[in-house]
């Protein structure tokens, strides 16, 4: 392979998965202000947590209301930890497997967050 090959591949590596602004607005800020930036986010958020049964009878909890910037993925995961559940993020909300209200309203109250519990 020589080096316009290589060029080549890097380019097209580049173009088919671009940054978004979002991340790099993330990678140029110090872990400080992240960290103050999740707290007022938490402060502003009012969280609604309820149940629906999907098919074939199975319930999942779902958790909406979080401010915009929050970071989803992290919450989720943390909760899906700590309910040993699976779950996923749809539609700015997330889902978690069972019924598992009282485990997250507790949660994500230890938090700061303000729950309201469906």
């Amino acid at each position: 392979m020589n080096a316009d090959e290589s060029k080549e591949i890097v380019e097209k590596h580049n173009e088919s998965e671009p940054m978004k602004n979002n991340d790099v607005f993330e990678s140029l800020m110090p872990d400080h202000m992240k960290d103050v930036i999740d707290s007022l986010n938490i402060e502003n958020s009012k969280v609604v947590v309820s149940t629906e049964t999907r098919r074939f009878g199975k319930q999942v909890t779902l958790i909406r209301g979080f401010e915009k910037g929050s970071n989803l993925k992290k919450i989720a995961k943390s909760l899906k930890s700590k309910c040993a559940t699976g779950g996923t993020i749809k539609d700015e909300m997330i889902v978690l497997q069972g019924n598992q209200k009282k485990r997250v309203n507790k949660l994500l109250t230890q938090e700061g967050y303000q729950v309201e519990v469906r």
